[in-house]
């Protein structure tokens, strides 16, 4: 009853070692890796550039958080 179970493993076992799609891992491996070293090189301008938004996005929340209603709408209480 369970002989045709027995030999399932070996069976899967072979089956991944002759699939292809572990070819489509590499790819994603080395598509990963060039936009590490892209991001290595550009480092310092990712770093000014993220620090920059990160700045302006706080200037705005500031805005946004302590609105004056006198400075859009002048003579509002």
């Amino acid at each position: 009853m369970l002989m045709p179970y027995r030999n399932a493993p070996r069976r899967g076992i072979a089956k991944l070692l002759r699939d292809e799609d572990g070819a489509g891992v590499v790819e994603l491996i080395m598509i990963i890796a060039v936009v590490i070293i892209v991001a290595i090189i550009f480092r310092e301008y990712l770093i000014d550039l993220v620090k920059t938004l990160m700045g302006r996005a706080e200037t705005e929340a500031n805005d946004i958080f302590n609105y004056d209603a006198n400075k859009h709408f002048p003579g509002s209480k």
